[in-house]
């Protein structure tokens, strides 16, 4: 189902080059006609957005990034899943109009009919006046696929493949491909898909060209159950090249991937990769964003959504998805503010979100609103006062907590984007990690690894104790390792007799680990950024 997804992703995004000098409307039957073979998914997922059709509009907003779910739920209550509103039935005959206009339109109408002379004669009339080689080229490729799949010519295949050998440059060698690679995808044959791309990488001149290709090899295997083998292909890409266009698609096909797999943490730091390298996609910000909140890493969803608002201060569903992460931090005032913002947009689910708060909570301009009528009274009630001195502490408060958790969210996400360059990229062993370190007070840590697996322990000691006059504690990590990184768990417990002192500064805490450049610092820090808890341990006493 993957493959067919994508594949399908692809053909329309070839589509919509295809036709861009053409009127949109075509380009929407385009999706419509696509979708009704093989990608009623991609349609869910384009309804991300908001179109318009001259006078008459939809809200399509199917808002979070897979198919068939919404903006993640308020905490609060969880409401029902509602599906994607699809255009109206009056739209879509005003697009069955338009198509008719135009060539294309009237090609697929020839096919739905069964009449595949007439839709092979409109396809030839249109190519004799194409003037454009590439775009020739390109129209031929689309014809015989269509001709395969609607027309029901199993001949055109073999067309089809030698069309795509006959391909003059990259351009014409990626258009025609996808259209064959989608044939393949369609019988479920990977091993001539696989073929074919391992064909086009070695023809493809471009480096951007070849990275695309790659994706599309790694997409198959995919499909065809060896995930692992598509991974190892695209990291070994990214460590062949420096273009960020390249680095963010890698990252991006890494992160489905390893979503697919299950593994939602490495997904959602392998996007955080990809926008670090195109910071200002839309898209892949509110995907990020989302599948953060899924894999408890709420602080960078909370500084990507941010960053999306602040390219678009309409997005409803990412001013949604913000209040319930501000409502993660326990920042209610805040996250009304957000979900009021969204309202004026026309979400309705955080219309929803909001009245649960209203039921379970205060809520800021209600309150004040009630306590300004309240004070105009001839005799407020001296409570009236304290009530609005309290109105305006919290404000001031939380205000003071999100300007916190903002520079926060920065650094966090300064040592996880380091943190994701040395799991993925780094081309150190984990012998780096071994032998002797030392933390900041001088106390000597000796890191041990047992293959993927490190081990240490040392002493510590803390001042306010009631044995000796202060407390011993042991210390452990323990974790994997993987190139120049390690996901460890911290542990801290005394060694002397329990009281709740001791027990109150016991510690267990996951973190994320990383080896500096210089092979000299090792950084630890916790997974979560509310732990606000940091260890540096170096190679040499005192030294930076």
């Amino acid at each position: 189902m993957q493959a067919t997804t994508t594949d399908a992703i692809q053909l329309a995004k070839l589509l919509l080059d295809f036709l861009s000098s053409n009127i949109w409307p075509i380009a929407f039957l385009v999706f419509l006609i696509i979708g009704r073979k093989a990608i009623s998914s991609f349609l869910e997922r384009v309804t991300k957005f908001t179109f318009k059709l001259g006078d008459a509009s939809g809200n399509v907003e199917a808002v979070a990034p897979k198919t068939g779910a919404q903006e993640r739920p308020s905490e609060i209550t969880a409401p029902e899943v509602s599906k994607p509103q699809l255009p109206s039935s009056e739209a879509v005959e005003v697009v069955k109009e338009e198509k008719k206009k135009d060539w294309f339109g009237n090609m697929m109408e020839a096919f739905d009919r069964g009449d595949t002379g007439r839709a092979r004669e409109i396809f030839e009339t249109h190519q004799r006046d194409e003037k454009d080689p590439d775009q020739r080229h390109t129209n031929e490729a689309l014809f015989l696929y269509f001709l395969y799949v609607d027309g029901k010519e199993d001949t055109a295949l073999r067309r089809l493949e030698e069309h795509v050998e006959r391909s003059a440059n990259d351009q014409q060698l990626q258009r025609s491909a996808i259209w064959l690679a989608s044939c393949y995808s369609a019988s479920k044959d990977y091993t001539k898909a696989e073929a074919l791309w391992l064909r086009s990488i070695a023809k493809v001149r471009g480096a951007l060209g070849k990275t695309e290709l790659l994706v599309r090899l790694a997409s198959v295997y995919q499909a065809m159950g060896e995930a692992q083998k598509g991974a190892d292909l695209i990291v070994r890409r990214l460590r062949e090249i420096n273009d960020p266009q390249g680095k963010a698609m890698l990252y991006s096909a890494l992160a489905d991937i390893e979503k697919d797999r299950g593994n939602k943490e490495i997904a959602a730091l392998a996007l955080e990769k990809a926008i670090e390298f195109e910071p200002a996609n839309r898209e892949r910000l509110f995907d990020a964003a989302y599948l953060q909140n899924e894999a408890t890493l709420s602080v960078l969803a909370l500084a990507n959504y941010q960053t999306l608002i602040a390219l678009d201060q309409k997005h409803a569903a990412a001013l949604n998805n913000l209040a319930v992460t501000a409502g993660e931090f326990d920042l209610k005032g805040k996250q009304v503010v957000l979900y009021k913002q969204a309202i004026v947009e026309g979400n309705t689910l955080a219309m929803a979100n909001l009245a649960n708060l209203q039921i379970n909570a205060g809520f800021w301009d209600e309150a004040k609103s009630v306590l300004d009528s309240a004070r105009k009274s001839d005799e407020p009630h001296e409570n009236v006062g304290n009530a609005l001195y309290r109105l305006k502490s919290s404000e001031d408060e939380e205000d003071s907590k999100w300007k916190t958790l903002n520079k926060r969210a920065v650094e966090f996400k300064r040592k996880v984007r380091k943190y994701g360059e040395c799991y993925f990229e780094s081309g150190c062993a984990g012998q780096d990690f071994e032998g002797t370190w030392f933390t900041e007070k001088g106390n000597q840590v000796l890191v041990e690894r047992n293959g993927g697996k490190l081990v240490a322990s040392w002493s510590e000691g803390t001042l306010g104790g009631l044995i000796g006059g202060h407390l011993v504690y042991k210390i452990n990590i323990s974790g994997s390792v993987t190139n120049c990184s390690a996901k460890i768990t911290y542990q801290r417990s005394s060694d002397q007799p329990r009281s709740l002192l001791a027990m109150a500064a016991d510690q267990k805490i996951g973190c994320y680990s990383y080896i500096d450049d210089s092979k000299k610092v090792l950084l630890v820090f916790s997974e979560n950024p509310k732990d606000e808890f940091e260890l540096i341990l170096k190679r040499e006493v005192g030294k930076g």
